[in-house]
């Protein structure tokens, strides 16, 4: 949804909702364009509306759970997402979320874990490979890092997310030269607003220093 639509959404949202207020499906997706705004409090509000209204819906959940996160509530986001996949437990997303948010709190062996049951739901989960990448890179285990790192980028190989990460362990295990030249390929290709664009850019400066 592109973002200059966003009000628009939310005024048909509101239209609808004038006629159904306790659709929770409604409910649900006039969240979701909160969230995606930015508009995080309004967002978990509304999911909780729709909860009220449909206590096991798991997609409020899982939003819910995603929305807490990005405000950094993270023992909310996890009780969210515990009770996604305990309605829906082949749902690889909701093991992805989790996983998330096991590895801002800290929990690398367990976001480890998580994130491997989303890829064996579903093996060509592209970021559930960067997130574990991410998480055994954190751990220090830039081997398995640099394999889940590579399978992202078999799948989708311009992912800046895993072009940098790929540099990050390439470097750290003593390969310089390609680390480079992943890191080069990571800010030419990077979208623009990525948020890593300028740490990239000064690690590419000082690695590339006579």
């Amino acid at each position: 949804m592109c973002l200059a639509r966003f009000p628009e959404a939310l005024e048909e949202y509101d239209a609808a909702l004038a006629l159904e207020p306790d659709d929770a499906d409604l409910i649900c997706h006039r969240g979701l364009a909160l969230q995606l705004s930015g508009r995080l409090e309004e967002a978990v509000a509304a999911y909780t509306r729709a909860l009220e209204r449909r206590p096991e819906f798991p997609l409020a959940l899982n939003h819910r759970g995603t929305a807490s996160a990005a405000r950094q509530d993270l023992e909310g986001a996890e009780r969210d997402l515990r009770k996604v996949i305990l309605i829906h437990p082949v749902y690889a997303e909701g093991y992805y979320n989790l996983a998330n948010v096991l590895l801002l709190a800290g929990r690398v062996d367990e976001s480890v874990e998580e994130y491997g049951r989303a890829l064996d739901l579903d093996p060509g989960f592209m970021e559930a490979h960067v997130g574990r990448g991410l998480a055994h890179r954190t751990g220090g285990r830039h081997g398995r890092a640099m394999e889940d790192f590579r399978k992202a980028l078999s799948l989708e190989p311009s992912h800046p997310e895993a072009l940098y990460g790929l540099a990050v362990s390439l470097e750290a295990t003593g390969n310089r030269k390609e680390a480079i030249s992943t890191l080069r390929l990571a800010v030419e290709r990077g979208p623009e607003g990525w948020p890593r664009r300028a740490a990239a850019s000064r690690m590419l400066a000082d690695w590339t220093k006579p």
